[in-house]
């Protein structure tokens, strides 16, 4: 007696049985590696004040010297290995640690207020055409 040929489900079914499930969500080490760390969102907001404090110091005007910051905020969030992150060492001071989410952080929260102020700018020049006009 031959036997008859199992469909792609019962051969999947029986190939499962007996494994664990894989968790429906993220682990708790998972969770707690996306969140952003104080001390890592300090160092990289350390380094982006003094990239925006050198473009003042060049003459950059309006919200040409928070672009720039947003960039490299932008920059720094994709360049920091997910695994790994990246050691901030400053002359003088204790290595810190910057994992991904810290830049990330720090990167969504300068282009909100890149966004801010360009929607301001942009408010202003409405009401001072509609004044002029």
């Amino acid at each position: 007696m031959a036997h008859k040929p199992l469909n792609a489900k019962v051969r999947q079914q029986q190939a499962t049985k007996g494994r664990r499930k894989p968790p429906l969500g993220p682990t708790l080490a998972e969770m707690h590696a996306s969140l952003p760390s104080p001390v890592g969102v300090a160092a990289v907001e350390g380094i982006l004040d003094a990239i925006e404090q050198g473009a003042h110091e060049c003459g950059l005007r309006g919200v040409a010297a928070p672009a720039l910051r947003s960039i490299f905020g932008m920059l720094l969030g994709v360049a920091i290995d997910a695994k790994e992150g990246a050691t901030l060492s400053v002359e003088g001071a204790e290595p810190v640690h910057i994992r991904k989410a810290d830049a990330q952080y720090v990167a969504f929260k300068s282009l909100a207020e890149l966004t801010r102020l360009e929607v301001a700018h942009a408010i202003g020049k409405a009401k001072k055409g509609r004044t002029e006009g």
